[in-house]
């Protein structure tokens, strides 16, 4: 290679970056940190070794494993960019997914793997129609299926360990074989399918093994935090010892729940012995955020914790830079109003699209989105529903909507079935058509047409007629709209529909559901007199945000931590830190959790350049993330003198004196040891492994777990 060119292609990167670039002959582990330039790094390193002659590294044989298409593309478009700058041709052939990489190496090999060449990979409704297709002759309940479901799946891609002597994974192992007959059957696989078929065919296969080792001349795995035990295999077996390079940042892994597995790295210096170099200068944020990250980070428990380099802005300039501001509000209301007026503030020099609105958990939007609507300010929600848009919330509010308006077939129509009452179309229509007919409203047509019926049905119209009845005349009890919403749950029994019926996600949908009872509670607040035209006029109101929801680009974002990973922006708010919010309320049990929840606030935090907000609320307790921060990093002019003396006092200084201990599962010391059954409450029956620090690595039948051990008892 010649100077010139070696020149070019190093101009730009710090030194760190040039070691990572120049860097050959073994193993290398690169420890990048948030917005420390991996991916600009990773591209002139593969540019480095295909133009490096000395090397024989053939484009056509380098294989970039990323973790989503978005970043294979734009890796791709990058390298061809920067090759055609330099004035030289590249043909880069494999550059993708995890899941991309193995349909096309399956593909090519499709007979060993018993498919035709032409089998499809199916999507996630395809394949959950599959799968429904296989049990459809046996006698599994819905909710017992959506585990099956997972489980099977789990254990077709090899992470999950099954026992044989337990009767669901008993089950498991009887399905997974049907589910793989039926994919060769129909030529039609799921993603599960494509990392287990592969990595199974790389550990029997010695020819196919030793065909791939010798196929690629050189591999990049990006994102390496993210991979799970079955990535981290096929990665083993398909590269040298020579010719690997992982780069990542543990303390952004945030999808454990997605099984993902950060310890990988741990395992990646174990097998490997490589060269580790950590990326610290941060290319992002300033000085003063960095300095708050770092600070969340410090009193972290994970085995990494002195591979993960501190942060450092590029910046060499001594301007100052705002502190993170924390702010402290009595209700959800006033801080998203607060919000509101300072993104109003900061809209005069920074553009709307440059401001992000970053929350833990969805359900918490409600409030935001209103705020951001009376200040007329666009915003967008990323990733997910308006908090009115949700199906939960929109069953609610057509009973109120048909409360107020008895002939409004569409909210009748939507009432009746939600919950499900076994009343078909038909029936449904017989009821409208009877309204209109008679002139009367839908509730005393439901009550003709159902007649005296001791029916199931019959539920709707008692529930209807007293929430009618209470929106007309409670107000002279003194209860509000939010008390009489309340009791409507109750009397359908609403909660229990949505337990029954969403078995994976039901508690966020209740979650959802109290949010709107606390807005009505809010509401009612204001507007003491006449609760049914107050109610009529916040569902007009309600109605009228719903048109205001476009597709606008110049717009505040909001959307959760998970969704934010990757992006940047001027200004970030982190509303309701909050226990029970972030940390999220099922941390409390399991350290291994706590850790991701720490992880979330980090990555939070390394989203924001240059303004950073925090919040909480008297609607919760102050996150003991925020107890622990320290104050001084903080702007806290806004927060009361009270407040902030209160949150001095209760500040920690070490990791072990935050409480993982929820008040409903205090129990009391016991003694375990390494091979004990034990019990948890929330996740059942296990096997403990090992045990230190007080914390037991407990084998449950979905995944190991570290658990504090006041958390278990012996069976």
């Amino acid at each position: 290679m010649s100077e010139t060119l070696l020149k070019e292609l190093l101009e730009g990167l710090n030194e760190e970056q040039k070691k990572v670039v120049l860097s050959n002959g073994k193993p290398l582990l690169v420890v990048a940190g948030a917005g420390s330039g991996k991916t600009k790094t990773i591209i002139h390193k593969a540019l480095y070794l295909i133009f490096n002659q000395e090397y024989k590294i053939r484009g056509s044989r380098l294989l970039m494993i990323t973790f989503t298409n978005k970043a294979a593309n734009e890796i791709k478009e990058r390298i061809q960019k920067y090759a055609n700058l330099l004035g030289k041709d590249i043909n880069i052939e494999w550059v993708g997914t995890f899941h991309s990489v193995a349909s096309r190496i399956i593909r090519k090999h499709h007979a060993i793997f018993g498919l035709s060449n032409d089998f499809r990979v199916l999507d996630e409704e395809d394949s959950v129609r599959l799968f429904k297709s296989i049990i459809k002759d046996q006698d599994i309940k819905k909710d017992e299926a959506k585990k099956l479901y997972i489980a099977v799946n789990q254990a077709i891609e090899g992470i999950r360990f099954l026992d044989e002597d337990n009767k669901f994974d008993r089950k498991v192992l009887e399905l997974k074989d049907i589910f793989l007959n039926a994919m060769i059957e129909t030529s039609a696989v799921t993603f599960s399918y494509l990392m287990g078929a592969f990595k199974d065919m790389l550990q029997k296969d010695g020819a196919f093994r030793n065909y791939y080792q010798n196929f690629f001349d050189y591999i990049i795995v990006d994102e390496f935090q993210d991979t799970n035990t079955t990535q981290y295999e096929i990665i083993k077996h398909i590269s040298k010892k020579d010719n690997i390079c992982v780069i990542g940042d543990p303390n952004q892994c945030i999808y454990e729940w997605r099984m993902a597995h950060p310890d990988n790295i741990i395992s990646f210096i174990e097998d490997y012995n490589p060269e580790i170099i950590k990326l610290n200068i941060n290319y992002r944020s300033s000085s003063e955020i960095l300095s708050l990250a770092n600070d969340v980070l410090k009193n972290s428990k994970a085995k990494w914790k002195e591979l993960v380099p501190i942060l450092k802005s590029h910046k060499k300039d001594n301007q100052t830079h705002p502190k993170p501001v924390i702010t402290f509000h009595p209700n959800e209301e006033k801080e998203a109003e607060w919000i509101a007026k300072k993104i109003e503030e900061l809209s005069k020099s920074v553009p709307l699209e440059e401001i992000a609105i970053l929350v833990r958990v969805s359900y918490i939007t409600n409030f935001l989105e209103q705020a951001l609507v009376k200040a007329k300010i666009p915003h967008k929600i990323i990733g997910a529903l308006r908090f009115f848009q949700r199906k939960e919330i929109k069953d609610i509010l057509s009973y109120l909507h048909l409360a107020i308006n008895p002939k409004d077939s569409l909210s009748f129509q939507r009432a009746i079935t939600n919950p499900k009452r076994g009343i078909g179309e038909k029936t449904i229509e017989k009821i409208i058509n009877l309204s209109k007919q008679k002139s009367i409203d839908l509730i005393q047509a439901t009550k003709y047409v159902l007649g005296n019926k001791l029916f199931e049905e019959n539920d709707f119209i008692k529930a209807m007629e007293r929430l009618v009845y209470n929106l007309e005349k409670g107000q002279a009890n003194g209860r509000n709209i939010s008390f009489y919403v309340e009791k409507l749950i109750k009397d359908i029994k609403y909660f229990e529909y949505l337990e029954q019926e969403y078995k994976e996600d039901y508690q966020e949908r209740i979650d959802n559901v109290k949010e709107l009872l606390r807005f009505f509670e809010i509401e009612a607040q204001k507007h003491q007199e006449n609760q049914k035209e107050n109610l009529k006029e916040l569902l007009q109101e309600i109605s009228l945000m719903e048109e205001d929801d476009k597709d606008n680009s110049k717009a505040v974002k909001i959307m959760t931590i998970h969704k934010a990973k990757g992006l940047e922006f001027e200004a970030v708010f982190m509303p309701r830190l909050e226990n029970g919010i972030l940390p999220h309320s099922s941390a409390f049990s399991d350290v291994l959790d706590m850790e991701e929840e720490r992880r979330l606030l980090y990555v939070g935090i390394t989203r924001a350049k240059r303004y950073l907000f925090l919040s909480y609320t008297a609607a919760g307790k102050a996150s003991d993330f925020i107890n622990i921060m320290d104050k001084t990093l903080l702007d806290t002019s806004f927060l009361p003198k009270e407040t902030l003396k209160n949150q001095e006092a209760k500040t920690l200084t070490k990791y072990e004196s935050i409480s993982y201990k929820s008040s409903k599962n205090k129990v009391s010391k016991v003694d375990i040891k390494i091979g004990d059954s034990v019990f948890h409450e929330v996740f059942g029956e296990g096997v403990v492994l090992n045990i230190s620090n007080g914390v037991a690595n407990v084998k449950f039948k979905d995944k190991e777990r570290s658990i504090v051990k006041e958390f278990l008892r012996p069976v």
